[in-house]
């Protein structure tokens, strides 16, 4: 007779186990929701950068072809140009280190563009083992409610025997008094509803 009382508590067990798990599978997606917007707006600042950095390419070659112009103009006029070239040369240098920096910023978003990709990457492995959790718990769940399904109908069926073994002549009336007293104190730490 401590069977139903033992499967009641497997089953209570099991459905809190379900619940938590539940649970789980639910923050554990809020968290990869999480990680993949931190890893659009990764993606959207790399975008930003490296469109600044072609513009600062652009910029650095456009410098760079006005110091050759100034450099041709400094060729002409020799009195003038060796300060126009001494200029030219300082205007060469200078889009040099720009043209460096463009680079250097394109790498630089080229390497967190990747970085944002691997994010989402691994934001998506996230959210796929969520959903894989979540299914899980779901499934525990169903399984779970069809069990306390079924020990209700077996707990109704015995009852309904032990009434009508009770009413036998042939049966001795002190062990059905002993396991109606057995399902009785059972039923006391049985939640309301299912008693």
């Amino acid at each position: 007779m401590q069977r139903p009382l033992l499967l009641v508590r497997r089953l209570k067990h099991e459905r809190a186990a379900a619940v938590a798990a539940r649970e789980k599978a639910e923050h554990e997606r809020a968290d990869a929701v999480r990680a993949r917007e931190k890893s659009e707006e990764e993606r959207k600042k790399a975008v930003k950068e490296r469109e600044e950095a072609v513009a600062a390419r652009e910029a650095a070659v456009a410098a760079r072809e006005k110091a050759e112009q100034e450099r041709a103009a400094a060729v002409a006029a020799r009195v003038k140009a060796e300060q126009e070239r001494h200029e030219a040369v300082a205007a060469r240098e200078k889009a040099e280190q720009e043209r460096a920096a463009a680079v250097a910023a394109r790498e630089k978003a080229e390497q967190e563009r990747a970085e944002a990709v691997t994010a989402r990457e691994k934001s998506e492995e996230k959210r796929a083992e969520a959903d894989k959790a979540q299914a899980e718990a779901e499934e525990s769940t169903k399984r779970v409610a069809a069990a306390v399904a079924e020990t209700e109908v077996k707990s109704k069926e015995t009852a309904a025997l032990l009434e009508e073994l009770s009413n036998r002549a042939s049966v001795p009336h002190g062990a059905i008094w002993w396991m109606k007293r057995e399902v009785t104190e059972a039923k006391k730490y049985m939640p309301k509803s299912k008693q």
